[in-house]
């Protein structure tokens, strides 16, 4: 679990008006970083599915060639899939929520940054009525260059996204459950007709950084 490498803590913010958490490494468990992160990563990058049939079909070159193909090959992106991927632990493993469709296993290629909100969570009943949609913007910093104005750029962002009548990663998503025949598709179009009436919206930040720069 996540919880076996992190520690999650709710703090009080200063006007009260939102909600903060204070995630940091365990003391003494830093090594078990890569046991976690790695099949995180992996699965953010490239489908479990499409892995497995990878594997069964491909010789070991070509396997190999594959997965690199799916790799982000600069290190701004390699540092942005590292904190959506944090997000998205804390977001399953703590909260409660799903993630039905990962942006980034639909990159065109390596060097793809998709646009949109960097992740959308959703929670759903027994009923499989969506009861929470969570927009979500991660950001990463290895340094302290600009991390004075990081919760700024991050919300500006996911407000000029979720602005929109119909939010950019809303109607991907929807997209992409609809060809793959995904049960949640229509949920997600019931959402849409009812959004502006149910007010089950909720926006999150995630700002992951070094400790020695925080």
């Amino acid at each position: 679990m996540l919880t076996d490498w992190l520690s999650v803590e709710l703090t009080t913010p200063p006007l009260g008006t939102f909600s903060t958490w204070r995630v940091s490494e365990i003391s003494g468990v830093e090594s078990q970083a890569v046991d976690h992160l790695a099949p995180a990563i992996s699965e953010h990058l490239i489908s479990p599915e499409l892995l497995a049939l990878a594997r069964d079909k491909l010789p070991p070159s070509t396997l190999k060639a594959f997965i690199d193909s799916r790799l982000p090959k600069t290190t701004i992106l390699r540092r942005g899939v590292l904190g959506e991927v944090v997000a998205v632990r804390i977001l399953e493993d703590v909260h409660g929520h799903s993630i039905p469709v990962k942006k980034l296993q639909y990159r065109t290629a390596s060097h793809d940054s998709p646009k949109a909100t960097d992740v959308l969570a959703i929670k759903v009943n027994n009923e499989n009525i969506i009861t929470e949609v969570a927009y979500v913007e991660a950001k990463f910093r290895s340094t302290r260059s600009g991390i004075e104005d990081l919760a700024v750029v991050a919300h500006n962002q996911l407000q000029n996204d979720c602005d929109e009548d119909i939010p950019a990663i809303i109607g991907f998503a929807a997209q992409v459950l609809k060809s793959r025949n995904d049960s949640l598709a229509e949920p997600v179009m019931a959402y849409l007709r009812d959004r502006s009436s149910r007010e089950i919206d909720s926006h999150h930040i995630f700002l992951v950084a070094d400790a020695s720069c925080w």
